[in-house]
């Protein structure tokens, strides 16, 4: 479920991308998203790497993202949370207002909490745990569908 769950943030995270209402919105999004990226290298003093394997500066690259927005005048970053365009996204590709529940649901599955391992059990009248819900199968389709 944690590859389900990467799956499904990183879908969101190119639907968030790809819907922008028109340029401005596209061209804020995109680099919002790669200032944003480059924070966790910063925090924890990681070096990151181009395509072709050379060294780059991720505190250059941010302030080079931060000076285009103010050079097309989109402002400063917008925050990139992909907890919320997860939730946006399910709710969108569902029709529903439930993503945010989905969303939990996939992580706390991912992450083994009540939540999640409660998707895979049912009990008995006393509340013990009778057995699993489903087939292995059948979550393994579950998965493929969501990812």
């Amino acid at each position: 479920m944690t590859v389900a769950r990467g799956a499904v943030e990183a879908f969101a995270r190119a639907w968030h991308l790809a819907t922008a209402g028109d340029l401005d919105d596209a061209q804020g999004r995109h680099l919002s998203a790669l200032y944003s990226e480059l924070r966790y290298p910063l925090t924890l003093g990681e070096q990151i790497y181009l395509r072709d394997g050379r060294p780059t500066d991720a505190e250059e690259s941010r302030a080079q993202y931060k000076d285009e927005l103010e050079r097309l005048g989109l402002g400063a970053p917008a925050r990139f949370e992909t907890s919320r365009i997860t939730a946006e996204f399910l709710s969108a590709a569902f029709q529903d207002d439930c993503g945010r529940l989905t969303y939990s649901t996939l992580s706390s599955v991912a992450h083994g909490h009540r939540l999640g391992v409660n998707s895979f059990i049912f009990t008995d009248d006393s509340g013990g745990v009778a057995g699993l819900t489903n087939t292995r199968q059948i979550v393994l389709d579950l998965v493929s569908t969501l990812t």
